[in-house]
Protein backbone atom coordinates (compact mmCIF):
# COMPACT_ATOMS: atom_id res chain seq x y z
CA UNK A 1 0.00 0.00 0.00
CA UNK A 2 3.18 2.79 0.66
CA UNK A 3 4.60 1.61 -2.37
CA UNK A 4 1.13 2.09 -4.15
CA UNK A 5 1.21 5.97 -2.75
CA UNK A 6 4.57 6.13 -3.21
CA UNK A 7 4.18 5.48 -7.01
CA UNK A 8 1.19 7.74 -7.58
CA UNK A 9 2.95 10.64 -5.39
CA UNK A 10 6.18 10.43 -8.08
CA UNK A 11 3.74 9.98 -11.07
CA UNK A 12 2.04 13.23 -9.54
CA UNK A 13 5.06 14.96 -8.95
CA UNK A 14 6.94 14.34 -12.18
CA UNK A 15 3.48 15.52 -14.04
CA UNK A 16 3.88 18.37 -12.06
CA UNK A 17 7.46 19.16 -13.27
CA UNK A 18 7.28 18.42 -16.76
CA UNK A 19 4.57 20.64 -17.20
CA UNK A 20 6.37 23.61 -15.89
CA UNK A 21 9.78 22.70 -17.53
CA UNK A 22 8.40 22.49 -21.09
CA UNK A 23 6.34 25.08 -21.09
CA UNK A 24 7.84 28.44 -19.02
CA UNK A 25 5.33 30.36 -20.47
CA UNK A 26 7.58 32.30 -22.75
CA UNK A 27 6.74 34.26 -25.72
CA UNK A 28 8.22 31.36 -28.54
CA UNK A 29 8.01 33.05 -31.34
CA UNK A 30 9.58 36.61 -32.16
CA UNK A 31 8.29 39.15 -34.74
CA UNK A 32 11.19 40.30 -36.57
CA UNK A 33 9.69 42.70 -39.64
CA UNK A 34 10.97 42.17 -42.44
CA UNK A 35 13.53 44.83 -44.35
CA UNK A 36 12.20 46.89 -47.51
CA UNK A 37 13.02 45.10 -50.43
CA UNK A 38 14.67 48.01 -52.14
CA UNK A 39 16.83 48.95 -48.47
CA UNK A 40 18.43 44.95 -49.10
CA UNK A 41 19.33 45.85 -52.70
CA UNK A 42 23.20 46.86 -53.91
CA UNK A 43 23.91 49.71 -55.22
CA UNK A 44 24.97 47.52 -58.66
CA UNK A 45 21.22 46.34 -58.24
CA UNK A 46 19.65 48.68 -58.15
CA UNK A 47 20.89 50.21 -61.39
CA UNK A 48 20.75 47.13 -63.07
CA UNK A 49 17.01 47.29 -62.29
CA UNK A 50 16.16 50.64 -63.19
CA UNK A 51 18.04 50.27 -66.98
CA UNK A 52 16.06 46.64 -66.97
CA UNK A 53 12.79 48.99 -66.11
CA UNK A 54 13.56 52.08 -68.32
CA UNK A 55 14.21 49.32 -71.45
CA UNK A 56 10.75 47.98 -71.16
CA UNK A 57 9.07 51.13 -70.19
CA UNK A 58 10.68 51.92 -73.82
CA UNK A 59 8.56 48.73 -75.24
CA UNK A 60 5.42 49.77 -73.48
CA UNK A 61 5.57 47.44 -70.49
CA UNK A 62 5.72 48.05 -66.67
CA UNK A 63 7.45 45.65 -64.40
CA UNK A 64 7.65 48.14 -61.41
CA UNK A 65 4.92 50.17 -60.35
CA UNK A 66 5.48 54.17 -60.52
CA UNK A 67 5.86 54.07 -56.57
CA UNK A 68 8.29 51.64 -56.54
CA UNK A 69 10.16 53.32 -59.35
CA UNK A 70 10.79 56.25 -57.37
CA UNK A 71 12.10 54.02 -54.33
CA UNK A 72 14.59 52.11 -56.60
Amino acid sequence: MLAAVGVIVYSIGNMIYVFYRYTNFKPTTVFRAIPNYFKTLSNSQKMDQLDNETFYRSYGFTILHDKSLKML
